[in-house]
């Protein structure tokens, strides 16, 4: 799946040197034959110097490893990194709801976790330069079936469906 436009800008921040490389990697895989002009920084701070060169951005993927984006640290980067104006996308060590969930009342528009397939990234990437929000399907209910409906399926207990692009929500 590429992306549609003939060039994207990128922002990608994290701290760790190592992961922006993956994690520019499987950019690189998403833009295939368009152009993707990538700018890494290690914290949001960094930020406040694109801020004043007016450069513009079409995503911003803010990586917060381990760490929850609910600390204060990340949600005053997420303040900063809104003066961009672009969307932003949470990348996470952490694929709980409650992690998702905190994402999404950060205001941010999708939460990605480094579990998940890259396919389903590259897509839920695409989707959100399009204009969309891409959040997991780990925010769905977790509605259990009764005890006599039970499903040895633990995917179909946790109320998940079967097909994990059906949580593309714009």
């Amino acid at each position: 799946m590429s992306v549609p436009s003939n060039e994207a800008r990128v922002l990608l921040v994290d701290a760790r040197p190592l992961r922006r490389l993956g994690i520019a990697a499987v950019l690189n895989r998403l833009f295939e034959s368009n152009r993707c002009r990538i700018t890494s920084i290690s914290s949001p701070t960094e930020a406040e110097a694109l801020i004043a060169g007016s450069v513009t951005f079409q995503v911003i993927i803010y990586s917060v490893g381990a760490e929850s984006v609910g600390e204060f640290k990340h949600r005053r980067g997420i303040k900063t990194l809104r003066k961009l104006a672009a969307p932003i996308v949470i990348f996470s060590d952490n694929d709980t709801r409650s992690e998702a969930v905190l994402a999404l009342s950060a205001g941010v528009e999708g939460f990605l976790h480094s579990g998940m397939a890259v396919a389903l990234a590259q897509q839920a990437l695409s989707f959100t330069l399009q204009g969309g929000s891409y959040f997991p399907t780990v925010l769905t209910s977790k509605s259990r079936p009764s005890r006599r409906n039970r499903s040895a399926d633990p995917a179909a207990a946790d109320g998940v469906p079967e097909n994990a692009l059906s949580s593309l929500v714009k």
